[in-house]
């Protein structure tokens, strides 16, 4: 019996990456010693449109820096 497998194929352009796996790029390039600036652009190349602003990822570098490692915490505090 001959056996026929079907394939689903995804293209990279199709998928949209979670807030979560974003944080675990950036925590990435942070260990990289890439800037905050450099890791945006990489996440743009990417992803296109489906990142974080530029802002985003700056705060995020801020947390890293002062040793806050976890992805999973809410977005970074509100400037008061």
């Amino acid at each position: 019996m001959q056996r026929t497998q079907f394939f689903v194929a995804l293209k990279v352009s199709d998928f949209i990456p979670k807030k979560e796996h974003l944080r675990e790029a950036l925590f990435f390039c942070f260990n990289l010693k890439k800037s905050a600036a450099e890791s945006h652009c990489l996440l743009v190349k990417a992803y296109e449109e489906h990142v974080l602003y530029q802002t985003t990822c700056r705060d995020w570098f801020r947390r890293f820096k002062n040793n806050d490692f976890d992805v999973n915490n809410k977005e970074p505090a509100e400037k008061v």
